[in-house]
């Protein structure tokens, strides 16, 4: 595996998941799994992880678009799924489980069913995204190359 960790995320079972350039690792206290493309992984150079309310895992590649992981099962979600573009940079999962994917040409959020996307077009301070958090009222902010954005979603108002 190789040395450079770019992404860490710690699941409810207490195991690491490690992000590299050569794939994720995964550290549950005693034993170490590797996992690459040859597993389901659509990129070995991983930029992101988070980990959702029924624990699956989701990786951020590099022009791969997004994989996820139950455990048993791999998924990944590409451009012709929804995802504005195949490098994902940043992942924020929010309180309604809506996945937020932060790429090189803009914003995704995919609630399960449904893909949206925002961009310099709507609102954003550049397309280029790189951190993604929620916080406690459900508002999204949005770190770009060129300052911060933030997103209250109109069916959430109250």
């Amino acid at each position: 595996m190789n040395d450079a960790v770019i992404a860490i995320a710690i699941d409810a079972q207490g195991q690491k998941w490690f992000g590299t350039s050569g794939g994720v690792s995964c550290f549950d206290g005693t034993t170490w799994r590797r996992y690459t493309t040859k597993d389901g992984l659509a990129s070995n150079m991983v930029w992101a992880i988070a980990i959702d309310g029924q624990g699956r895992k989701w990786f951020g590649t590099d022009d791969g678009g997004v994989s996820c992981y139950d455990g048993t099962t791999w998924r990944t979600y590409t451009t012709k799924d929804g995802l504005v573009r195949g490098t994902v940079r940043a992942i924020a999962i929010d309180a309604e489980g809506r996945k937020w994917f932060g790429t090189g040409n803009g914003l995704s959020c995919f609630d399960g069913t449904t893909w949206r996307t925002w961009t310099t077009n709507d609102f954003l301070a550049a397309n280029a995204v790189w951190s993604i958090a929620v916080d406690r009222d459900g508002s999204v902010w949005v770190g770009t190359t060129s300052g911060v954005s933030h997103i209250v979603l109109e069916d959430e108002k109250p």
